[in-house]
């Protein structure tokens, strides 16, 4: 994985952290070729319109989680590197028990309530991982 999405996720992650972890929605309707996990059945594939869905930090404020770092995912360590403590969970729409680890995701932060957005959180859709 290369570092350019990491830094995307990273920024991301920020901005959850920034709003307190602020609604999210997702878009699945204009793939790339990037965007499709051959891996993926169909039960786990979703190409439609946006779909509502929260994220957040778990755990310390910096966003490791228990002792190992790890979560329903299944990823340790995530407080080294390439995840740099900037780890989020999702709710159902993101997790989908389990078949939604490691998918990728078009966000669009929706801003609910006056809420300030740092120069490094953006309002356009960021495709994220």
């Amino acid at each position: 994985m290369g570092s350019l999405p990491l830094a995307v996720l990273a920024a991301l992650l920020c901005c959850f952290l920034a709003v307190g972890g602020g609604a999210v929605e997702l878009n699945t309707t204009d793939p790339s070729p990037f965007d499709v996990d051959l891996n993926a059945t169909d039960a786990t594939k979703y190409w439609g319109p946006w779909t509502p869905a929260r994220a957040t930090w778990y755990g310390q404020p910096n966003g490791a989680g228990p002792d190992d770092n790890g979560g329903a995912c299944g990823f340790k360590h995530t407080n080294q590197y390439p995840f740099a403590s900037m780890t989020s969970c999702g709710n159902q729409p993101l997790f989908k028990d389990g078949k939604g680890c490691g998918s990728c995701y078009k966000v669009n932060l929706i801003l609910r309530r006056r809420e300030t957005v740092y120069s490094y959180c953006q309002t356009r859709p960021i495709p994220s991982v």
